[in-house]
């Protein structure tokens, strides 16, 4: 299940995001109904595969940069 509670929240997404504390807790108060825990973990997950896909991309540049100096 999707975590709803502000504090837990901002543990999670601070490392991503670059806002104060305060106003992302203030943010992430409120009323979240199942379509919006749905609509949220499905962000969460899109965000997880760029993440990913960004860290192949990066391993991929590193790789032929390498492969460059090399030659």
């Amino acid at each position: 299940m999707l975590q709803a509670d502000p504090i837990i929240l901002v543990s999670i997404v601070r490392r991503r995001l670059k806002v104060k504390r305060a106003e992302l807790e203030q943010a992430l108060t409120g009323v979240l109904k199942p379509h919006h825990r749905f609509l949220l973990s499905e962000q969460f997950m899109h965000i997880d595969t760029l993440d990913e896909a960004i860290r192949r991309v990066s391993q991929e540049i590193e790789m032929r940069i390498a492969e460059e100096e090399i030659s």
